[in-house]
């Protein structure tokens, strides 16, 4: 069986950063705080009215 000799060989040595790593920064998801959040509804609306005006 090919595939028991590749999973019991040794993995190779893990590759080393090249740059270094300072403090981890969070990703903030979602609007960002100046945007108003829109309902769904409201936004379907929006969408609707800008294709029409187009």
């Amino acid at each position: 069986m090919l595939y028991a000799v590749f999973m019991s060989s040794v993995l190779p040595p893990f590759p080393q950063p090249q740059e270094p790593f300072d403090t981890p920064q969070l990703l903030e998801v979602g609007p960002a705080p100046e945007e108003p959040c829109l309902r769904a509804d409201a936004a379907r609306n929006r969408a609707r009215l800008l294709e029409a005006a187009a």
